[in-house]
């Protein structure tokens, strides 16, 4: 792993309910390295730092027809409205995570 990210979980309504930070080599030491997530957690994660690498490891055994599933409030990969719906997402992460890094 190289680089720092932002988990975010949603709500089934596709509201952002949690922001985690997590990653190796960023400015927080007590940032965790890795985050687990219970089987069928709406998330996304967002790299934060340039030349990020992330290993995601699931339970097998591999369905490629489940193994990316996407959100049915979520724009479509590479469709109309991604790019301003990332925007928000990275502001939002990175709001949350100042604010986060403000309260220890």
């Amino acid at each position: 792993m190289r680089g720092t990210f932002a988990l975010i979980l949603f709500e089934d309504s596709g509201a952002p309910r949690e922001v985690i930070g997590f990653g190796a080599g960023g400015r927080d030491a007590s940032m965790n390295a890795g985050v687990e997530l219970a089987p069928g957690a709406w998330h996304t994660v967002l790299a934060l730092t340039d030349g990020a690498v992330l290993l995601e490891v699931k339970a097998g055994p591999f369905v490629a027809t489940a193994a990316k599933e996407f959100a049915p409030w979520a724009p479509g990969e590479n469709g109309p409205g991604v790019a301003e719906y990332m925007r928000v997402l990275r502001k939002l992460a990175l709001e949350a995570l100042d604010d986060s890094a403000r309260m220890t």
